[in-house]
């Protein structure tokens, strides 16, 4: 906030900084001039600290009591910022370490026009981790025995409480998912987004798409119900039309000749640990390449990419009129969370 003689109060659209732990954002009231005046806001953290500034008044200079914020190892970080001739905002840096992983994704600028159509990447990490927690939670009370296994998810539903709507919004988030997954990447492909600088980007993402694949038929195995057997043996049979190699892979998959305890073994290996493991590494990678590669516009007719200046146009154009991920894009992507949210919750809590 600008603070000037007179008590006028100055709207400065945008006074953000950069740092190793924090992303600053200056906002100003929405009504008039208040004592305290303002607030300096963390965004990517969670925490944010209000009302921290004080308007001292003398000529039109601004005065500001220190506010000290420590980075992780602790050291003292001290920046100026001038926002009007005259006018100085000096502050010092961080109180606690920020989470290190968030804080360079929320200040990444990105297209102004990236508005609706890019809201599935996000709503596809949002059911992969309702996958996770959901899961972690089932594993606890599933019995990976061809012995126990259905009669345990029989007990979840029963005796557990709230075990059968814990199975419900495990399985719908699983469908849900690959939805997303598909839609997200439809989107991607109609915009072209695959092309030039992105390759690398888009190979993550169909791999993503085989491991979420993989990870719905395999848990559908983890019922070891007549729907299961019957998966398994269509998986078996494609398996080993496998040139040369068939016979050999059919029997890594079910651990044999036949279906048996050694086919929901491997499955739940599969399910629990391999494949999860494997798509969080992907999804990290994933973030990481969006990061360095940037958001992709929106496609425009006659916009030709030439790959020796399109790097420098494209951060020139995005510096100039783009916008920060959080919270101005950020706030589609939560709205379109949330309904979806809503929505499988309620078809979980139905069916």
């Amino acid at each position: 906030m600008i603070c000037v003689d007179g008590g006028t109060l100055l709207d400065e659209e945008w006074t953000s900084r950069r740092f190793p732990f924090a992303f600053f954002r200056w906002e100003v009231p929405p009504t008039g001039f208040w004592g305290r005046g303002g607030a300096l806001r963390l965004y990517g953290l969670q925490y944010e600290i209000n009302s921290l500034l004080q308007c001292i008044q003398a000529n039109t200079k601004l005065h500001a009591t220190p506010i000290t914020y420590l980075d992780s190892q602790s050291t003292i970080i001290e920046e100026q910022l001038t926002i009007l001739p005259g006018a100085t905002v000096r502050f010092r840096g961080g109180t606690q370490p920020p989470t290190r992983l968030v804080a360079p994704i929320m200040p990444h600028r990105v297209p102004r026009d990236a508005k609706w159509w890019y809201v599935f990447g996000s709503a596809t990490l949002m059911f992969f981790s309702i996958q996770i927690v959901s899961g972690i939670l089932l594993a606890t009370l599933y019995a990976p025995s061809a012995a126990d296994a259905y009669q345990s998810l029989q007990y979840i539903d029963a005796q557990v409480p709230m075990g059968w709507m814990l199975r419900a919004l495990h399985g719908w988030s699983s469908n849900a998912m690959v939805i997303m997954v598909v839609v997200h990447m439809s989107q991607v492909f109609l915009h072209a987004s695959f092309k030039y600088p992105r390759e690398l980007t888009w190979m993550v993402g169909v791999l993503l798409l085989f491991c979420t694949l993989a990870l719905a038929f395999t848990g559908q195995i983890m019922r070891w119900d007549q729907d299961a057997y019957w998966g398994l043996g269509i998986g078996a049979s494609i398996a080993v039309r496998v040139p040369v190699i068939g016979n050999q892979l059919r029997a890594i998959l079910l651990g044999g000749p036949y279906i048996g305890g050694a086919t929901l073994s491997r499955f739940f290996a599969l399910h629990v640990f391999v494949l999860p493991g494997v798509t969080i590494a992907l999804v990290g990678v994933h973030i990481a390449l969006i990061l360095k590669g940037g958001v992709s516009e929106m496609p425009k007719p006659g916009m030709v990419v030439d790959p020796a200046t399109y790097r420098k146009e494209y951060e020139e154009r995005v510096h100039r009129t783009g916008m920060p991920f959080w919270p101005d894009a950020a706030q589609r992507a939560l709205i379109f969370c949330g309904l979806a949210l809503i929505v499988m919750v309620g078809l979980a809590a139905v069916y």
